[in-house]
């Protein structure tokens, strides 16, 4: 099943009301790399060196999955991931309304990854040139991190390498704006008056593509869906 309006906009959500605690997480992260820009274009390069690395990941993720679908063949399965997918949405507007910590998991294969990352990370950090600082950012983008780890999991449940692609570039391309700003000012304030109607939008977005597979089934509500871009 293609992904649709709501998926990516949720996904783009996310990263928008979500990245406020990823700012926690990686703020000064974010000023220590932008010390190395000399530019606003420069630190938009960083930002967007993270942002492929995220696009990469779901990529690889949703690849791997859509493997397993072929294997499997189970006509089903598409409707069953969708519906898991819908769970996911769901614990990322429980963690952006701060109701649940449950969504924010330690990742071993993802740690061993940015472990493993360190020593090419230290080598560009020298280096001084805008293909480096994208490079460096690209890297930056493996940090694992309890949120863009959730939205990977999405991305896997998409099986399909497109799909875990645009997902997590849209989830990247939402956390950049606060990001950017913090490598830009140096400041640690995050804003949260509106996470809590985020959450809402979410849930209701969660709700709808855990439900999709049996609203599908309702010809009353065709109309509402393609209003929503979940069918053609």
């Amino acid at each position: 099943m293609p992904i649709d309006t709501l998926m990516l906009t949720s996904a783009l959500l996310i990263g928008v009301f979500g990245s406020s605690h990823c700012a926690l997480m990686c703020g000064g992260i974010a000023v220590s790399l932008s010390s190395r820009c000399s530019s606003a274009s420069e630190v938009l390069l960083l930002q967007l060196g993270r942002v492929l690395a995220y696009a990469t990941a779901g990529g690889i993720c949703a690849g791997f999955s859509q493997a397993i679908v072929h294997l499997i063949q189970w006509p089903e399965l598409g409707s069953f991931l969708r519906a898991l997918t819908g769970v996911i949405l769901l614990l990322a507007a429980l963690r952006i309304a701060g109701i649940s910590r449950f969504a924010v998991r330690s990742d071993p294969l993802a740690h061993g990854l940015w472990a493993k990352l360190s020593p090419f990370r230290a080598k560009l950090q020298g280096r001084r040139s805008k293909l480096a600082t994208f490079a460096v950012g690209a890297v930056w983008g493996w940090l694992p991190c309890g949120l863009s780890l959730l939205m990977l999991k999405a991305a896997f449940l998409r099986a399909n390498v497109l799909d875990g692609v645009l997902l997590m570039a849209a989830f990247g391309v939402g956390t950049m704006p606060l990001l950017y700003a913090i490598s830009r000012t140096g400041s640690g304030f995050v804003r949260k008056a509106s996470n809590r109607v985020a959450a809402a939008v979410l849930g209701i977005a969660g709700a709808l593509t855990l439900g999709m597979p049996w609203l599908q089934a309702r010809p009353e509500l065709h109309g509402l869906l393609k209003g929503l871009g979940c069918i053609s």
